[in-house]
């Protein structure tokens, strides 16, 4: 007792943390912010909520990076990809899944109306088998606004507005029509009173009773 350890145990020090990936020789800033995101969505997957435009915003966003997917069609674009639950990979033409963890590769070219058929399809398919987001994608209307191909050219602001408020108009009937609707998620509360306030005064009540 008493006497000092020899030799003494060698001195310890906190672990450090892991350092950030650094940037390849020419790679860019966008690029280097891509990789790290594709890299996150490894270790961290994100539950499927089709229904968040939070959500729905956040992917179309990892499209910033114009040139990993660079000309792509109208059925191939950042909203209709977000949609079904895509994000842009780390590299070129390449979409992850943050719930599954699939990779699905883009085709380079798709001249060929056969090819690019396919590869819209594969936008709702290419999810692991027991993926969430392979039969329940995002709703259309979330990108309705962001690429109105259906309309011709781009609305204006007020346009767009009016024609998305017409459309909702137009799905409140057609639920009117149902005998009996099922029970909503507390979760939707919020979103159904903007749904309501938007249909118009007349119509608020009877969504609102849609939460029973």
């Amino acid at each position: 007792p008493g006497r000092g350890l020899w030799p003494p145990p060698a001195a310890t020090s906190p672990a450090a943390a892991p350092a950030a990936p650094a940037a390849s020789k020419g790679e860019s800033l966008a690029e280097l912010e891509a990789r790290l995101e594709a890299a996150e969505s490894e270790e961290a997957p994100e539950p499927c909520r089709p229904h968040s435009r939070d959500d729905f915003l956040r992917r179309v966003h990892s499209f910033s990076n114009a040139r990993l997917w660079f000309a792509k069609p109208a059925a191939l674009s950042p909203p209709q990809c977000a949609r079904h639950g895509w994000r842009l990979g780390a590299a070129a033409d390449t979409l992850v899944c943050r719930v599954c963890l699939a990779e699905f590769k883009c085709p380079t070219s798709l001249d060929d109306p056969a090819a690019l058929s396919a590869a819209e399809g594969l936008l709702r398919t290419a999810h692991q088998p027991l993926c969430a987001w392979l039969s329940n994608p995002s709703p259309e209307s979330f990108g309705s606004l962001l690429l109105p191909a259906r309309f011709g050219a781009a609305p204006s602001l007020a346009e767009g507005a009016a024609r998305a408020l017409e459309s909702l108009r137009a799905r409140h009937a057609a639920l009117l029509r149902l005998p009996s609707l099922p029970a909503l998620a507390d979760g939707l509360s919020p979103a159904l009173d903007e749904a309501a306030a938007a249909a118009g005064p007349r119509r608020r009540a009877v969504m609102k009773s849609m939460k029973c």
